[in-house]
């Protein structure tokens, strides 16, 4: 994406915020965007406070993600990085064809990674964000097999990474000193959204206590890590079903026994989780079966 500049003529503490609105909207329209974006004031709560409205189920998702990014530079030009907190906005909650369920003052910043991330895939189909518990909801149709769980990966692994980043960034950021630091969760829910008769479903996710900055957790890449093992563990996990991969200390892989065994041997069933296990000794701590938990740090248990 392109780097706009911007300069403002108002000072970092107490802006005058109808005449911010005013300097923002005459850059809106400078730069084409005055039919899909307008900045006002709005009472948020008893406190007046920016507001932005962006047309964004207007234009295709690239497009979008390009008008929040040419926003987000707007907020945080000039020493105004405290507006991408306290900005709200609207954009009839939805971009290209997935429905964006997303607090209305969040971290601008959040926006532009769920901005990214359905510019990344059309398979996007709905995306929740939950600032109270600190939790992000994706969703997308379900995979038959491992080719289509990698394609997937190969698509939105790192815009997830980059989304579960800023998802941390943004909450440390607006934690104060008092403020107890909470688990931050991102779940991919591969599936159909009217599971009667579907594909059956596969979770990918995470929920991290560290204490990480954006790039560590960008680079770390869990969300990709957790994908390209689902696809692995799809391939070999025979007639078991994949239910779940994800997590950090424990990371985890959980399997599920089909309602119908389709005809297969207990035997068959042995194999696959000798596979699975084999698989998981790597990189994961525990494997759930059924109702059985395998810890592979148990001695005997990885060879």
């Amino acid at each position: 994406m392109a780097t706009v500049m911007f300069s403002t003529s108002c000072a970092l503490v107490g802006p005058d915020l109808d005449e911010l609105s005013g300097q923002f909207n005459e850059q809106v329209l400078s730069y084409g965007y005055g039919e899909l974006v307008h900045y006002g004031i709005e009472d948020f709560y008893g406190e007046d406070t920016l507001h932005v409205d962006m047309g964004l189920n207007r234009v295709s998702p690239d497009e979008a993600a390009e008008i929040v990014h040419f926003v987000r530079q707007q907020l945080e030009s000039e020493g105004h990085g405290d507006l991408l907190q306290t900005t709200t906005f609207d954009f009839d909650d939805q971009i290209g064809n997935a429905i964006i369920d997303i607090d209305s003052r969040i971290d601008f910043r959040l926006l532009e990674s769920v901005a990214k991330l359905v510019a990344a895939s059309d398979q996007i189909e709905q995306v929740h964000f939950n600032s109270d518990i600190g939790y992000t909801q994706v969703h997308v149709p379900g995979c038959a097999d491992s080719e289509c769980v990698r394609r997937i990966g190969a698509e939105i692994g790192a815009p997830l990474d980059e989304l579960f980043a800023q998802q941390v960034s943004a909450s440390t950021d607006g934690r104060s000193e008092s403020d107890v630091p909470h688990d931050e969760g991102l779940m991919l829910s591969m599936g159909d959204l009217e599971p009667e008769g579907s594909l059956d479903p596969l979770h990918i996710w995470i929920s991290d206590t560290r204490e990480l900055d954006y790039r560590t957790l960008v680079n770390d890449g869990r969300l990709s890590k957790h994908l390209e093992a689902a696809a692995a563990v799809k391939e070999i996990a025979g007639p078991w079903i994949v239910e779940a991969v994800g997590g950090v200390d424990p990371a985890r892989i959980s399997l599920t026994r089909p309602d119908d065994d389709e005809g297969a041997s207990e035997a068959e069933f042995a194999d696959a989780e000798q596979r699975v296990l084999e698989f998981a000794c790597a990189d994961y701590d525990i494997v759930d079966v059924d109702r059985r938990k395998v810890d592979t740090a148990v001695p005997g248990t990885c060879q």
